[in-house]
């Protein structure tokens, strides 16, 4: 997982829709022609997560108003690759692009 600041000057609500580097934008790692789906969620302060659709938008509340998050972050994501997933592929180094688009609310 990692933390990030969420900032608005448009109020706390917004939106974010993620990408992935794999076909129409799902999440895929590739390697030599295989492909490793992974999942994303995403959260706001100290709620639960929710997972993330590739190219769909899910809308949050809790933006900060103060630029940069006053030093601190506000929302994090993760990254998960279920183990049914590494299991039905070959030992590799992997790769691709995660894309986070955020827009008010």
């Amino acid at each position: 997982s990692d933390s990030v600041c969420v900032y608005s000057t448009a109020g706390n609500g917004y939106l974010i829709e993620a990408s992935g580097s794999g076909p129409a934008g799902s999440f895929t790692l590739s390697a030599g022609g295989t492909d490793l789906s992974f999942e994303v969620q995403w959260r706001h302060g100290a709620s639960s997560y929710v997972d993330l659709s590739a190219n769909v938008s899910s809308s949050f509340s809790g933006a900060s108003n103060t630029l940069n998050c006053g030093g601190s972050q506000n929302a994090t994501f993760q990254v998960t690759v279920r183990a049914s997933q590494l299991s039905a592929v070959r030992a590799d180094t992997y790769s691709g692009t995660l894309t986070f688009l955020l827009s008010p609310n």
